[in-house]
């Protein structure tokens, strides 16, 4: 009886003592804004959990941070490189509306000139030219301010995206290097026991 009541004041005792921590033996690596071990992907406990104790120091916070620009500089790269190909788009759109207009302006100025005799004629094809490209201008214009605000954000985007997926790469690689070999009393998936890293 002495025994019994030893080794379950031993096990209470521990209990007390013993912190919870990440115990899966694979190599991690970063999914997107998530981390894998060996392929499975971390529940959200699991992970808060791994990140809390990377050689004694809490990495919950800086995740997050950087998972939330990444999220950020990959939206913008997204909006930006379809901003760039939208208003590219428009532009040409523009363009060829600006060519078809003073194509289809001088002909009708010329045709409808034609009544009044040469010079009038020349005159006529010279404004419907005119009016023609005129007509292009404003879609070439909002083709281009969308070309530039595309780039604008592609150019946000992209040094977001590559700065904090660098630094979430780096909290996931210094986690692997930080698991050691250790021994612990700590809470299990079958429950709770001595957890062997290495």
């Amino acid at each position: 009886m002495k025994k019994l009541v030893l080794l379950f004041l031993l096990l209470l005792t521990c209990s007390f003592a013993a912190s919870a921590q990440f115990v899966d033996g694979g190599v991690l690596k970063r999914s997107g804004g998530k981390i894998k071990v060996d392929g499975r992907k971390l529940t959200a406990e699991e992970q808060t959990l791994l990140l809390s104790d990377i050689a004694g120091i809490d990495y919950n916070e800086a995740w997050s941070k950087a998972a939330g620009h990444r999220s950020a500089g990959l939206a913008l790269t997204i909006a930006g490189s379809a901003g760039v190909v939208l208003g590219a788009t428009t532009t040409i759109v523009g363009a060829l509306t600006s060519v078809v207009g003073a194509v289809a302006g001088a002909t009708t100025g010329a045709v409808v000139g034609s009544i009044g005799g040469e010079e009038a004629a020349q005159q006529a094809a010279n404004q419907g030219a005119n009016e023609g490209v005129k007509a292009g201008e404003p879609i070439m214009t909002a083709g281009l301010i969308a070309a530039g605000v595309g780039a604008a954000a592609l150019a946000t985007g992209v040094p977001l995206l590559i700065v904090h997926c660098k630094r979430m790469n780096a909290i996931v690689a210094g986690a692997n290097q930080a698991r050691g070999v250790e021994v612990s009393l700590a809470p299990c998936s079958g429950g709770f026991g001595l957890a062997l890293r290495f």
